[in-house]
């Protein structure tokens, strides 16, 4: 840093600044000249700024100078200020957006009002604001969707809506507009059994700490899909190098979500002002998401299709859909079911007030009657890795599956909701998957699975 010094005349001599006293007092003009004085004229110049300055001879013997030992004190103050200061900049301007929208109570109407195409530019933390599923502020009786990108909401109906408005496309949407509840989304694509856990409770936990949530869920619907949450438990615990067979790994990874409840704070304040440079850019520069950029994300290889059988015709569909966890042992499946079990566990202890429901949703594999005896698959984790399979394996082990499933579940007391009947039955007679996106289901799919989920709370209303 410098200052500027505005002096008649100026003189140095080893680092010291001398100058004489009628210089320094005196209010001279610039035209005004000072006999003696070198340069004669007012005259500005840079100089260090003056904690740059070197030291005066000391006035009596040790270190304290003109500049005494409190300038360290001074630099540990300036640090110590420094520090409130960001502080008081993340509270204030990351958050007063939250707090005042609250207290205008206009949130709601601003943050669904934001259109489709730039929804990728916040956490999806933020998300479970975003979506139009929920209507007061806070939440009253409401229902929470836990899971991964089933819960989310991706599939086509997604791909295909209007990305200029903040429309429905999932199955809490569904399940809103038939019950006339508030259903909060925490779906997060790609979460295992665990993460799906953590990122609910720390979300909610910090959706409850800036007073939008109030109190618990009146019921939890807990996603299980049978195409890759198996994999994806091993997965999870293998990247962490955790056992799952040792206790411990739960207590460390599920036992205090505090930490994570932090960062989704983080995460939900920033969302406003993280997300400005780049909303600036979309809106400006009109680089946002567009439905050719997520459709260019799904090339299935459609040269050797399947064929399966609708009630009125046969209809080809892509090879290689994703299936109930073919490529895993039995000993493997009880593994990653053992996962699952212990994080339901924590489920129940962190929400001891609410109905908790296991939904399992089936593969595309298992609800379409394939007419080809055999079908290939590659590996979810690993693409290089092919094999055949018999198509009756897919039921065979999707019905394995669900026993499993019904059976722990029975064991904790959280009720088992199956819907692989209802899937199976609808895609006799319609492709519930596609035509882009395979992975997961369409509008109406989503819209069978939101109203089977309504049908559940409407029959169960008075229990809840």
């Amino acid at each position: 840093m410098f200052e500027i010094i505005g002096i008649a005349g100026l003189y140095t001599a080893q680092n010291y600044y001398y100058g004489p006293l009628a210089q320094l007092v005196e209010h001279l003009p610039f035209k005004q000249r000072v006999a003696g004085s070198s340069p004669a004229r007012l005259t500005f110049l840079l100089c260090p700024h003056r904690l740059g300055w070197s030291r005066t001879p000391g006035f009596h013997p040790g270190n304290r100078g003109s500049n005494p030992l409190g300038d360290a004190i001074f630099q540990v103050m300036r640090r110590i200020t420094r520090a409130l200061y960001k502080i008081f900049v993340v509270v204030f301007f990351f958050y007063s957006p939250l707090l005042i929208l609250d207290f205008l109570n206009i949130k709601i109407k601003l943050l669904q009002k934001i259109p489709l195409q730039y929804h990728r530019y916040f956490r999806f933390s933020s998300h479970v604001l975003i979506k139009k599923s929920y209507t007061n502020i806070p939440p009253k009786n409401y229902i929470i969707l836990a899971g991964d990108s089933y819960a989310y909401g991706e599939g086509d109906w997604r791909l295909y809506s209007n990305y200029h408005h903040n429309t429905g496309f999932s199955s809490g949407f569904v399940l809103h507009q038939i019950t006339k509840q508030d259903v909060l989304e925490f779906g997060k694509p790609g979460a295992s059994s665990l993460k799906a856990f953590t990122f609910t409770q720390s979300s909610w936990k910090a959706f409850k700490l800036l007073s939008f949530i109030k109190t618990q869920p009146k019921v939890i619907f807990i996603f299980f899909y049978e195409g890759n949450d198996l994999y994806d438990n091993l997965n999870h615990l293998q990247a962490k190098g955790l056992s799952p067979n040792n206790p411990d790994t739960y207590v460390q990874l599920l036992g205090n979500t505090t930490p994570e409840m932090f960062n989704e704070l983080l995460r939900v304040g920033f969302c406003f002002t993280k997300a400005f440079n780049s909303l600036l850019n979309a809106v400006f520069k009109k680089k946002h998401t567009t439905q050719l950029d997520d459709f260019n994300r799904f090339n299935f290889n459609r040269n050797n299709p399947l064929i399966v059988q609708l009630k009125k015709n046969k209809k080809e569909i892509p090879n290689d859909l994703q299936a109930p966890a073919l490529f895993l042992s039995e000993e493997e499946i009880k593994l990653s079911l053992n996962i699952l079990s212990e994080t339901l566990k924590y489920w129940k202890k962190a929400f001891p007030h609410s109905k908790i429901v296991l939904v399992n949703i089936p593969s595309p594999a298992s609800v379409y009657n394939i007419i080809s005896p055999t079908f290939t698959r590659t590996h979810y984790l690993n693409y290089s890795e092919k094999k055949i399979f018999k198509t009756s394996f897919i039921h065979e082990r999707s019905q394995y599956i669900a026993s499993q499933l019904e059976k722990l579940t029975g064991q904790q007391n959280i009720t088992f909701l199956d819907l692989r009947s209802a899937f199976k039955q609808a895609a006799q007679e319609n492709i519930i998957h596609g035509p882009t996106d395979w992975f997961h289901f369409n509008k109406l799919g989503y819209q069978i699975l939101g109203g089977n989920l309504a049908k559940f709370v409407l029959n169960n209303n008075n229990k809840l």
